[in-house]
């Protein structure tokens, strides 16, 4: 679990997603919701 950015409080992870950078690529990121504010926010995944 990793911490809200806002306000520093727990988050659940609600899955990965494919971000699209520009027309041809894409990132693979970590979609969070935190737990007290409700703010949806994405992490990086490490790239192999």
């Amino acid at each position: 679990m990793s911490e809200c950015p806002r306000c520093k409080g727990k988050s659940i992870n609600l899955g990965q997603v494919t971000v699209a950078i520009g027309k041809t690529r894409g990132k693979r990121v970590n979609v969070n919701e935190c737990v007290d504010c409700k703010l949806l926010f994405y992490e990086a995944l490490e790239e192999e």
